[in-house]
């Protein structure tokens, strides 16, 4: 049923696609329990929508009046276990106590006045912490244009935000929109773009340009937080996360709980977890992958020899090295210690489909394996093994072409897919005088550069192993 609810809420949201409708539809129809449970879903949307926008309690504490002189005790009872239930209570609890409802009241006016009434203590109790209205929070060195009406107001600290107000950040420091007493707080960093939509259905974004990162508590049931930007669309109930777009590309970073990104040129979906990323461009597959910033550095001691062999034919490689710890760059810089030997490994993100070429800068030896997945069984050396330029020339840090060594120091045009992961593993050698080691690429239409930790994600490591 995980999917049914799925699509239901995205129905009450009004953002199903017409393959999901279509997908709906087909599920609908050919399961008369999925039906009902829809129309269980559907009903208590609209009746929580109503009670959380009625201003006349009175009137609905009238029609309680009457349910409770019919019928006493049981609604009491009813809601003193709705309070006693609180910390257990969920959306599923929810729908098996109407139907528990539905059975034992005697009479339609009980049902409907206890289903509300149980509803209410919800509201009350369990589903809605009091809901705040967007304020913003601006401070030193942030700057902000306000557009409301296609007019431009004065825009200051503590002021109510509406429907459809355009915010354009500028100067040095971000822009917060607050949600007090709700812990609902977005952070816009400068250069970003916002217009907030029509909060009828949940809060809802057009997130023209730029970056926001954001902290939400839980949402009401079928009222997710719906960011759009010109490519994608997220869906949020309750987490941690930031989502960027600039030209043609969206990129959503979930830090805790789970946000659904769906393309907007296809219907296509991924759910995106804590830890994980995921793009939305021109030519991405679109998947959530682990999230970049860094790559594994494992280094091995006292290891004589100064060829790449000499650490890969030795016992303790590769699962007992005497250290290890993460550079956000696939670069080891100049290794004073002598005798000494590392591998960077991890994964390679590539930001755009197509060809590259890769550069390494190493001494005095040093090798490169690289994927055609993520497979590691699947890597192949890309780089022979010899940089050793002799003692009375050797290579310099980021040297990348020398006339004798120009064939080894390049490799052949690699071609990659944006959205996948590339299992990539360097290994190097320093000898009694030291060594270096970097590698770079040279992306489709860019420049060579080290390939930075944004492109790149760590191998989880084993448990270092005890010698036999």
């Amino acid at each position: 049923m995980e999917r049914l609810e799925e699509l239901t809420a995205t129905y009450l949201d009004g953002a199903l696609s017409p393959a999901e409708t279509l997908e709906l539809d087909n599920h609908l129809r050919a399961d008369p329990l999925a039906a009902r449970q829809f129309a269980e879903f559907y009903a208590q949307d609209r009746m929580l929508g109503e009670l959380h926008r009625s201003e006349d309690v009175r009137a609905i504490e009238s029609i309680m009046a009457d349910v409770r002189r019919e019928e006493g005790a049981f609604v009491g009872s009813v809601m003193e276990q709705v309070r006693q239930q609180r910390p257990q209570l969920t959306v599923g609890g929810m729908a098996v106590a109407l139907t528990w409802l539905q059975r034992l009241c005697r009479s339609r006016l009980a049902w409907i006045g206890a289903t509300a009434m149980l509803l209410i203590g919800a509201y009350h109790f369990v589903l809605f912490p009091v809901e705040g209205r967007p304020v913003l929070l601006t401070g030193p060195g942030s700057v902000v244009r306000l557009e409301r009406d296609g007019a431009e107001l004065p825009a200051f600290d503590g002021l109510k935000l509406l429907a459809n107000d355009i915010l354009m950040i500028s100067g040095t420091n971000s822009v917060g929109v607050n949600y007090n007493p709700e812990k609902t707080r977005i952070e816009l960093l400068p250069g970003t773009t916002l217009r907030l939509l029509d909060w009828a259905k949940g809060k809802h974004f057009d997130l023209r340009q730029g970056k926001l990162e954001a902290s939400v508590a839980h949402q009401r049931p079928f009222k997710a937080m719906l960011v759009r930007t010109p490519e994608a669309e997220a869906r949020v109930l309750g987490t941690r996360f930031s989502l960027t777009t600039a030209t043609n590309r969206t990129q959503l970073d979930v830090d805790e709980g789970l946000v659904r990104l769906t393309r907007r040129s296809d219907g296509t979906a991924v759910k995106v977890s804590a830890g994980q990323y995921a793009i939305v461009a021109g030519r991405t597959e679109l998947n959530a992958l682990p999230q970049t910033g860094s790559i594994l550095h494992e280094y091995w001691t006292n290891l004589s020899g100064s060829a790449v062999n000499d650490l890969l034919d030795h016992a303790d490689y590769p699962d007992r090295p005497n250290g290890r710890d993460y550079v956000d760059l696939l670069e080891v810089p100049m290794v004073g210690a002598t005798n000494y030997g590392c591998r960077l490994v991890g994964f390679l993100h590539p930001p755009v489909t197509g060809p590259y070429i890769f550069w390494i800068a190493a001494s005095p030896e040093a090798a490169v394996n690289l994927s055609k997945d993520e497979n590691p069984a699947n890597a192949v050396r890309i780089f022979g093994t010899s940089f050793d330029f002799g003692r009375g020339r050797e290579s310099q840090p980021r040297e990348w072409e020398r006339k004798a060594t120009s064939s080894r120091t390049r490799s052949q045009p690699i071609t990659l897919v944006a959205g996948r992961r590339y299992y990539i593993e360097a290994v190097h050698k320093a000898d009694d005088r030291g060594g270096h080691l970097a590698i770079a690429w040279t992306p489709p239409g860019g420049e060579r550069e080290v390939i930075a930790g944004r492109y790149l994600s760590p191998l989880k490591p084993k448990p270092t192993s005890k010698k036999p």
